[in-house]
């Protein structure tokens, strides 16, 4: 029993080769799927064109924050050994103050401490004391947050399995706590550093000018 229309032409033909046809042009069906998969067959898309989906930024964000906290801690360390050098060199130029000081009240001593340089030389003595003292304030143990080791113990205990995502949520969120804090820190730490170098930077000028003062 045949299922063609009545009256129409049967376009299935047979090839010089003895193969079939299928629709003028087309080819077997073997070419035709061939063509499509190739984008011939009237601009089909391939799953090569199709463009992949972006992917999410929050690994870049949490590694930019981690990079945050490294700078800070490597700003504390740079702070703390820049108020070493004012606390030795402050010391060492006010022991020699002191030793002038002490030669100059010497009793049978020949050597006589001009009026006009006594002042300079105190101003001098007083701004090294405070500069070692401001250098002493950036030497100081003070609070920075840090991960505790009861928290850590709750989060292998409660959240162990969590997603990914909720993790580098929670990791992200502890970070920008012990951020804050690290810059707070850093930051009066940097303004007695300030203070104690612009105290030294006094005491040089007051014992230059107490210097001239002497000759």
């Amino acid at each position: 029993m045949s299922f063609l229309r009545p009256g129409l032409p049967r376009r299935v033909c047979l090839r010089p080769e003895g193969r079939e046809s299928v629709g003028p042009g087309r080819g077997t069906g073997k070419e035709h799927r061939q063509r499509v998969r190739a984008g011939e067959g009237g601009g089909v898309a391939t799953d090569a064109e199709t463009p992949a989906a972006p992917k999410p930024g929050r690994s870049v964000y949490a590694e930019y924050i981690a990079e945050q906290i490294q700078r800070q801690e490597e700003r504390k360390k740079s702070i703390e050994a820049r108020g070493v050098t004012v606390i030795t060199t402050s010391g060492t130029l006010a022991t020699l103050l002191l030793g002038l000081a002490a030669l100059t009240t010497k009793e049978q001593t020949t050597f006589t401490l001009p009026t006009a340089a006594q002042d300079p030389l105190e101003w001098a003595l007083i701004a090294f004391a405070a500069a070692a003292l401001a250098s002493i304030f950036t030497q100081l143990p003070m609070r920075y947050e840090e991960a505790s080791a009861e928290g850590l113990r709750g989060l292998v205990d409660t959240s162990w399995n969590d997603s990914e995502e909720e993790a580098l949520d929670a990791v992200a969120r502890n970070r920008l706590t012990v951020l804050k804090r690290a810059k707070h820190v850093n930051g009066l730490k940097a303004w007695a550093l300030f203070a104690a170098v612009s105290g030294e930077a006094l005491a040089v000028i007051a014992l230059a000018v107490a210097m001239t003062r002497l000759f």
